[in-house]
């Protein structure tokens, strides 16, 4: 199970990377209809998500093993999902609790 440190990681990442696209307009539209045509045309399915502050929720879709990934903001206000940034190679990584060894 990915945790929330993990999310909020790749959050962090990913919007960094993003902050260039985010002075153009964000590409967005209804949920299902982005899950559709991201299955179908990257076979990209979700793979995490987590609350963010606003109340939206942050959701990674990848294709089998991490070739492709994208991340998305499903935003409270009107419901919409716009991407943040997308690339390659999504790995998990595994994050040990405090006080456990390796």
């Amino acid at each position: 199970m990915i945790s929330a440190t993990q999310i909020i990681f790749a959050a962090f990442v990913c919007t960094a990377l993003a902050l260039p696209v985010q002075a153009q307009t964000l590409q967005c539209g209804p949920r299902a209809e982005v899950l559709e045509m991201f299955a179908r045309k990257y076979s990209e399915i979700p793979v995490a998500a987590g609350v963010a502050r606003d109340g939206g929720v942050i959701e990674i879709l990848s294709s089998a093993g991490g070739r492709t990934w994208s991340m998305f903001i499903n935003r409270a206000e009107d419901g919409l999902m716009c991407i943040l940034g997308d690339g390659q190679g999504w790995q998990l990584i595994k994050v040990e609790k405090e006080g456990e060894q390796s």
